[in-house]
């Protein structure tokens, strides 16, 4: 059963914010993989075409049809209208789409080999930036002026996020059930920054961290112990 939070903050919108983000984390950590609470994400779907198109090309379609239809790749998803300022991304997704037969989206795929070095591009933004941006949305969401109902879908559409991208990369079900317990930790159950070493750093860490820095512990707790396998990892119960 997810648990459910009593964090508290001085700003009452803050604090039920802040309480929403956790209990929904839990609850999704509980139940993705499940029906309902799919447990991809932009970088896994875009890793599994590119492995497709690589060692698979012949019988390819039908995976690439199924990935490339996934919502999170569809023209007007959060993620994608943000990359489409540095990007043609998603005009070239929709170009695929657009073609009807198989043979033809071979020949698309064939005859246009730039879209197959932009993928692999938009792999290496997902790698470097994903994780960390859906995190510092929420964060932002969570310390605005903002009532819940005005960010609410956007929490939830990061959160799903944030939590797929932990379990495809070795962490377990288990391991999400404690982010919460360490993150408001004052003590070493706190993830720390890695370039924090000694027990003075620490203390002073924590006696002055700021809001952000609590939550940006997610973050350390993904890099400390991170088993990365996007496209075969599954994840423990």
């Amino acid at each position: 059963m997810s648990k459910i939070h009593r964090i508290t903050h001085p700003n009452p919108g803050v604090a039920k914010k802040v309480n929403f983000f956790a209990d929904y984390f839990d609850y999704v950590s509980g139940k993705i993989g499940q029906e309902g609470f799919d447990i991809e994400n932009h970088l896994s779907l875009v890793e599994k075409i590119l492995w497709q198109i690589d060692t698979n090309f012949d019988n390819a379609i039908p995976y690439l049809d199924n990935y490339f239809n996934h919502p999170y790749l569809e023209e007007q998803d959060i993620l994608l209208i943000e990359f489409r300022r540095n990007t043609s991304i998603p005009g070239d997704l929709h170009k695929y789409k657009q073609i009807k037969k198989a043979e033809g989206k071979k020949s698309w795929l064939r005859a246009t080999p730039e879209f197959i070095e932009k993928l692999r591009s938009f792999r290496k933004s997902l790698r470097n930036r994903m994780l960390k941006q859906g995190l510092l949305e929420v964060i932002s969401f969570l310390r605005c002026k903002h009532e819940l109902p005005e960010h609410k879908d956007a929490i939830q559409y990061w959160t799903n996020i944030i939590i797929s991208e932990f379990l495809l990369n070795g962490h377990s079900k288990k391991d999400l059930s404690q982010v919460f317990d360490k993150i408001m930790a004052r003590n070493d159950e706190f993830p720390y920054p890695k370039n924090l070493q000694t027990h003075e750093e620490k203390a002073s860490f924590l006696h002055n961290r700021t809001f952000d820095q609590q939550f940006e512990g997610i973050l350390n707790l993904f890099s400390a112990e991170q088993k990365k396998n996007h496209l075969f990892s599954g994840f423990l119960g």
